[in-house]
């Protein structure tokens, strides 16, 4: 296994989701398309399915990248775990929509201990504070991902610091004494409790007088 503290000698990057423009993968593969020209070395897996695919993959071919990004297509879990271990930074860079509520892939990159860069949704606070449990650039902003994605190549101790509050964060949010497969489990349970109930308690805002 490689040592995450150590330099690397290229940068791994891993995006999971699926293939909607509201996703960002397009700002994604523009910010590898200025680390190749800053001569940032790196390897990057973005891991779905979707009807932005064949756009996708014209950007990447469009860009010279079909070195350096790949579209594995959808994965079993055992796989997805082992790209996490693989990884040196979870990156998802969805746009502002209406309806977003923390994405369960930043958790699940969280519990299993990798530096995240995320785009400021509303309820991300709860789970990233920039530069201590992850970090946050602006949606359909390329130069700043590529900034942000340069600085954890080129800091070990940063990635290091960040996976390992960001880890901790996933724990705080509920009960440190249940293990870490089920920390993930729980925080995805209750965040679709909160999505399913709200619609009817903003209702209810609503009729009081």
């Amino acid at each position: 296994a490689q040592n995450k503290d150590a330099p690397a000698e290229f940068l791994r990057i891993l995006s999971i989701g699926t293939f909607y423009r509201t996703k960002g993968f397009d700002t994604l593969i523009e910010a590898c398309a200025v680390l190749k020209r800053e001569d940032v070395p790196l390897q990057c897996r973005i891991v779905g399915e979707g009807p932005e695919k064949a756009r996708l993959q014209a950007l990447i071919r469009s860009r010279g990248l079909e070195q350096e990004i790949t579209l594995p297509g959808y994965l079993a879990q055992e796989a997805l775990r082992s790209l996490r271990r693989w990884a040196d930074v979870f990156i998802l860079l969805p746009r502002p929509y209406l309806h977003w509520g923390i994405p369960n892939v930043y958790i699940e990159a969280l519990a299993s201990g990798l530096a995240v860069i995320a785009t400021p949704l509303n309820a991300i606070g709860e789970l990233i504070e920039p530069g201590r449990t992850g970090l946050i650039v602006a949606a359909d902003d390329p130069t700043a991902a590529a900034a942000a994605l340069t600085r954890l190549f080129r800091d070990a101790e940063l990635r290091r610091s960040l996976a390992a509050a960001g880890q901790q964060r996933v724990r705080q949010l509920f009960d440190e004494r249940i293990n870490s497969q089920r920390v993930v489990e729980l925080f995805i349970e209750r965040l679709q409790h909160e999505r399913n109930h709200r619609p009817r308690r903003v209702a209810e805002a609503q009729q009081v007088p």
